[in-house]
């Protein structure tokens, strides 16, 4: 297991991520309104297709994979949590995190939620409303935060308010921005200026949002590595004990 003193100091780490994130979207951006401002037609080939791979609506491309890859690193956060937790109740509540967080890396890769919207716009008859998948994901978010209020209350309150912003954040962004963003498609085009804006203010509150999460689940870890017992002691009287005739001591290691 590595070291506290071997770990990259959580909000350098942030602030790289933040910046390669700030990166990508004026990149994008830029892009996107130079091929606005010269027409898709009339675009050269090579130009479309770089915005395509850092478009931020797009599926398969860099700006998905950023995202997937920020949800990994979250979920294996969690996952190296849960081995340091103490109590088998909050053990349990990191190990679903981490389940629950690799399942959103692979929506974010292969777009899952949006392959159910038909399906979920049919069994609700809301035909009319796009992105249908909302619904049902609104259900899940309200799920989720009850579920999560008494594991709320296991956690230091700085993590446990970073943790809660980041969820807001992502919700904001995922559903939030979502939904004009789908009437917005009905009623324009997906390469309109106003789509294409809500886009990018949505897919960058998700990025915000799972990094603020990184950010809580990283600090924590750091802060439980560094509270964790690292060397051998034999000061403890439940963990040592006398042998019978040879006076060796057991010492038990933490």
């Amino acid at each position: 297991m590595a070291t506290v003193n071997t770990l990259i100091a959580p909000k350098t780490l942030i602030q790289a991520l933040l910046i390669f994130s700030l990166v990508l979207l004026v990149i994008s951006s830029t892009l996107g309104l130079t091929i606005a401002a010269i027409g898709m037609e009339e675009s050269p080939g090579a130009l479309i297709t770089a915005y395509r791979f850092v478009d931020f609506d797009g599926e398969e491309n860099l700006i998905s994979f950023f995202s997937m890859s920020l949800w990994v690193v979250v979920s294996v956060l969690c996952a190296q949590v849960q081995s340091l937790a103490r109590s088998r109740r909050e053990r349990i509540y990191w190990s679903l995190l981490a389940a629950l967080f690799i399942v959103l890396a692979m929506d974010e890769w292969l777009g899952f939620h949006e392959k159910m919207a038909p399906i979920t716009a049919d069994l609700l008859n809301i035909t009319h409303m796009p992105f249908a998948w909302v619904v049902p994901a609104t259900i899940g978010v309200v799920v989720f935060v009850v579920w999560t209020i008494p594991f709320m209350r296991m956690l230091p309150g700085n993590i446990s308010r970073l943790f809660l912003a980041g969820v807001t954040i992502v919700v904001a962004g995922a559903i939030g921005f979502e939904i004009p963003g789908g009437f917005a498609f009905a009623t324009y085009t997906n390469d309109s200026a106003i789509y294409r804006g809500l886009v990018l203010i949505e897919e960058s509150l998700e990025i915000i949002g799972v990094i603020t999460l990184l950010y809580a689940v990283y600090s924590y870890m750091i802060d439980l590595l560094s509270r964790a017992p690292s060397t051998v002691t034999a000061s403890e009287s439940d963990s040592t004990e006398s042998r019978a005739g040879d006076g060796m001591e057991t010492v038990s290691v933490r």
